[in-house]
Parts: C-alpha cells; sequence; structure tokens
C-alpha cells in the first residue's frame, strides 16, 4: 500500500496512518501479533507517547485515536493473533486473512470485517463454533465478527438464526446453513 512513509521498523505491531486519513497494520510472514488495546490513545500525550514508542507512524500529523477512522489489519502469512476487543464501540476495522491458522476476536460492536477474498479455495465457516477450515487444513478461530466475506469459491457458512453475523458471499455456489 501506499503510505508515503519509508522504511520505519519496530519490534511488534505497527499501525501507519496513510495519506487518506485511515490506517494499516501490517504483518510478516511468521506469526505476527496485533493487540487493539495497545494503541489506545485519547489525548495528544498518549497519542504521542504511541509515536514516540514506534508503534504509531503517523507522518499527517492527524493526532487522532485509531478508534475515530476506519482502518485495516493485514498480518500476512504465518498463524497471527488479532485482538480488536476493546471498549469503544466506534472502533471498526476489515481484517483481511492470510495463510495459516489464526485467531481473530472482534468487538461486540458488531463492526469488524473478516475479508477471506484471499483465501486459497474454498473455506467452511462456522459461526456457532467459532472456526473457518480452509482448503488446506488451516484452521481458524474467530470470536465476535460482524461481517464475513467469502471466497471465489464454493463456500459454506453456519450460523444460528441469534447470530449477529453478516456475511457476503463472492463468485461461485455458496451454502448458507
Amino acid at each position: 500500500f501506499d503510505s508515503d512513509v519509508s522504511d520505519q521498523t519496530a519490534d511488534g505491531s505497527q499501525l501507519i496512518w496513510t495519506k487518506w486519513n485511515d490506517w494499516r497494520v501490517s504483518g510478516s510472514d511468521g506469526v505476527d501479533t496485533f493487540d487493539a488495546s495497545e494503541f489506545l490513545g485519547t489525548d495528544i500525550q498518549e497519542l504521542q507517547e504511541l509515536i514516540d514508542q514506534g508503534k504509531v507512524i503517523d507522518p499527517f500529523h492527524y493526532n487522532q485515536s485509531f478508534t475515530e477512522t476506519w482502518g485495516a489489519i493485514d498480518l500476512g502469512a504465518g498463524d497471527d493473533y488479532v485482538n480488536f476487543d476493546i471498549s469503544d464501540d466506534e472502533a471498526h476495522a476489515e481484517i483481511i486473512d492470510g495463510l495459516g491458522s489464526d485467531t481473530y476476536i472482534g468487538a461486540s460492536s458488531d463492526r469488524i470485517s473478516l475479508n477471506y477474498q484471499n483465501s486459497v479455495g474454498p473455506i467452511i465457516v462456522n459461526a456457532q463454533s467459532g472456526t473457518v477450515e480452509h482448503a488446506n487444513g488451516d484452521l481458524d478461530t474467530v470470536v465476535n465478527i460482524g461481517h464475513y466475506q467469502l471466497t471465489d469459491g464454493n463456500d459454506t457458512f453456519t450460523a444460528e438464526l441469534a447470530d449477529r453475523s453478516d456475511v457476503s458471499g463472492r463468485a461461485s455456489n455458496d451454502t448458507f446453513i
């Protein structure tokens, strides 16, 4: 992605503000972790501390919390862990799945979208049990996901009527149970 940021690296996840006033979190091909609670800052001093620690890169000086706008989390391949379980009901993000057996913990606000468009082959989503099985055998654990975007394959999505999950199929013949 084009964020107009030069190569600035630090240990652990980084949240990078883009020129479009949104944010991105990227990972490696190894095991990555993004815990949203480590990036909360509500006033200028707290936000500056996150910048000074190298956790946030803000070349455009937006000086705002990531919870005030939309963002994307793409940790890449590897057995990754995303925890977006924060108490801010306005926080929303799109998590982009990569290869590996990942754990995705969303928020109670229904504003977390989990995108499987890059998945190799069809997936089987069971929102009741909190699992997503990939064609290659990877198994994701999912909790509190508000929206699922499926693959181009013949996917299967299972949920109870009481589940608050929303789903978008893509190409092919998806099955919804």
